[in-house]
């Protein structure tokens, strides 16, 4: 039996570690996927309110002229306390009102206010820009193809997340062009939240997703691997040793005594111990099968032995065991058929035996019989490769195929001259001094012609050729 290189254990316990990769995969997607779309639509919601607010608390034609003029006003002073204000009581990061110049890498915004933390004004306050500068270290170009893209929609909020980090970090930013009483854009309110928390948030939530899914995962592969291994994969296993014991023991057996199979003992009252009886009941069923095919298959075998003695009586001659007149007429419908499809190619060769009857009467039927096997001999041997028919007592018949009938003139000419060699030796008994006349047609693919017609030109040439010799037929 071949090596099982897969065994079922392995299989099982590899197709679990999939199960558990494949599950942690989709459910880390689907709940990665939801908590974020969450957390992003929630500051989404928080931005968009605080955004309007702080938009209500500005006069926009005042904080225009104070943009047009880079000078503060006494309103500018109360929106510049206003914004420090909800710097220190909201969960943001920046707010600020820019008016964006271009979108190249540096100084590409002109600040018009921001709100100061207390901790900013205590630590950084020489760091900080006011109305009117225009600092260097500038926003990244994505973020300035934001800013204008936001300006062009006075009235609505739009959001973007830095998608290359600034001096500051990560952002996800809230912003709402600001219109003065003409119509006129003239900046952009912004409000930043830091997505480092956010991103925090979401790592930490996957990381216990992921560690609650493998546990369970992996409790759950560990008692289906022992359950399967206690009613799949041992009994199985034990199965597979009894019927692979069974199938060596069995390979080229002749003899069904020794068919024995051994069933193994499966208690696991499922599937696995049915397929076990019905097992051993198919080798029980095997071996009853090998003996009545056994005792058949002799029965056959007489048979046959005694229908090949009979077909070989039927149709060979008995005395020289050539093919007799009922073999010859089946060749003879044999024939017809090829000449009918086209496909024959064959001679006649018609031999009769001379002095048969003088034999019989001078030194008995028994030398009679010796001459006729003594010539029939000679014919086989010249066409060897030829069917050989006794038609009557002294009459053969020779269908010519293959070899024969490509040498046909060369064999009728060596059989002429063996006939007449053996004729002519005194040497011998009469008996033995073999004459014979002959008659060889071929047939030709002509209108007509059948098998007979080639039968009787060549009996033709075969009783010419004896009144030459003499010989009365």
């Amino acid at each position: 039996m071949t090596v099982n290189y897969r065994p079922l254990n392995r299989s099982i316990t590899f197709a679990c570690v999939i199960f558990i990769f494949v599950l942690c995969v989709v459910i880390s997607l689907v709940d990665y996927t939801a908590f974020y779309k969450g957390l992003y639509e929630r500051n989404r919601f928080y931005l968009t309110d605080l955004l309007h607010y702080i938009d209500r608390n500005i006069d926009k034609d005042d904080l225009a002229e104070c943009t047009r003029t880079k000078e503060e006003s006494e309103m500018y002073k109360g929106l510049q306390f206003f914004l420090d204000s909800i710097v220190d009581n909201y969960n943001i990061d920046f707010v600020y009102i820019i008016k964006p110049l271009n979108t190249e890498k540096t100084r590409n915004y002109m600040v018009i206010i921001n709100g100061i933390s207390k901790k900013e004004y205590e630590n950084d306050y020489e760091d900080l820009y006011f109305l009117g500068d225009v600092p260097d270290d500038s926003f990244p170009p994505s973020v300035m193809h934001s800013f204008f893209e936001a300006m062009e929609n006075p009235g609505e909020v739009s959001f973007d997340q830095d998608k290359e980090p600034t001096e500051w970090g990560y952002d996800y930013t809230g912003m709402l062009p600001l219109q003065d009483s003409n119509g006129e854009v003239f900046g952009l309110l912004c409000v930043d939240i830091s997505v480092t928390e956010i991103r925090k948030t979401l790592i930490n939530h996957m990381i216990f997703v992921l560690s609650l899914i493998l546990g369970i995962g992996t409790l759950f592969c560990i008692c289906f691997i022992l359950w399967s291994r206690q009613h799949i994969t041992y009994p199985v296993k034990a199965l597979e040793k009894s019927v692979s014991e069974f199938a060596l023991t069995s390979h080229n057996q002749t003899d069904p005594a020794l068919l024995a199979y051994t069933e193994p003992d499966i208690h696991t009252k499922n599937e696995v111990e049915s397929l076990s009886h019905a097992v051993s009941q198919m080798t029980s069923d095997i071996k009853t099968y090998a003996t009545n095919i056994l005792a058949a298959e002799k029965k056959v075998s007489n048979l046959q032995q005694n229908v090949a003695k009979l077909d070989v009586l039927a149709y060979q001659d008995a005395l020289t065991h050539v093919k007799n007149k009922t073999a010859y007429d089946n060749a003879i419908l044999k024939l017809n058929e090829k000449i009918a499809s086209g496909t024959a190619k064959f001679g006649i060769v018609m031999i009769d035996l001379n002095h048969l009857k003088h034999i019989n009467d001078t030194y008995g039927h028994e030398k009679g019989n010796e001459y006729i096997l003594g010539a029939c001999h000679i014919v086989c041997e010249i066409y060897e490769h030829s069917p050989v028919f006794r038609i009557g007592g002294d009459e053969f018949v020779v269908v010519l195929e293959n070899r024969d009938y490509e040498n046909r003139n060369e064999l009728f000419n060596q059989m002429q001259k063996s006939f007449e060699e053996s004729k002519a030796d005194e040497s011998r008994d009469p008996w033995l001094r073999y004459s014979a006349a002959f008659g060889m047609e071929v047939y030709s693919n002509k209108p007509g012609v059948d098998v007979e017609s080639v039968f009787k030109a060549a009996d033709k040439i075969m009783y010419d050729n004896k009144i030459k010799m003499h010989e009365g037929r």
